[in-house]
């Protein structure tokens, strides 16, 4: 196609060329009206399959994988204990007479506050989890520890503690 004259005409121009293996191989197929498993077949042989491989049955299903990674898999449960972290960390600060951070400020209080819940409740909540995965494997349970640790109850129960603590100060 060309830009319209400003007699509002316009050229037209035609391009042909030879067609390619895929176009032959899809003329050829259509002329005999081969079924869909058959034209997949053609397709396999053209791309040089042995009859061997395209006569094998498909392998099953593969079952979907998990995420790759501890973080994938467990992200949600750490960012709400990060989350409770800094919230108790601010509660308890600002609760706190301000005699404790009269020099420092509140905002480097406020963060030794979290530094503080951080060291107290990880091993905390590392060792209940630890419990619970010792209790859970006699049960039969087949879990591995990092879905024991992270298990939403467990979180829900740090959580909770971690920011009962926010009223109070360290």
């Amino acid at each position: 196609m060309s830009e319209p004259h400003t007699n509002g005409s316009s050229e037209t121009v035609i391009v042909l060329e030879p067609p390619g293996p895929k176009e032959m191989l899809w003329l050829n197929t259509a002329s005999y009206g081969l079924t869909a498993r058959e034209r997949a077949v053609v397709d396999l042989v053209m791309r040089g399959f042995t009859t061997a491989q395209i006569s094998a049955p498909p392998s099953p299903p593969q079952p979907q994988q998990q995420p790759s990674g501890l973080w994938q898999q467990f992200k949600r449960p750490i960012l709400w204990f990060l989350g409770s972290l800094v919230v108790a960390g601010l509660l308890g600060a600002s609760m706190a007479p301000r005699i404790l951070y009269f020099g420092s400020g509140f905002t480097v209080y406020a963060f030794d506050q979290i530094v503080i819940r951080l060291i107290l409740f990880a091993p905390l909540w590392l060792i209940l989890g630890g419990l619970f995965y010792l209790v859970a494997r006699p049960l039969g349970k087949n879990l591995s520890l990092p879905q024991v640790v992270f298990d939403r109850q467990l979180t829900i129960v740090m959580v909770v503690l971690v920011l009962l603590s926010g009223l109070s100060y360290f």
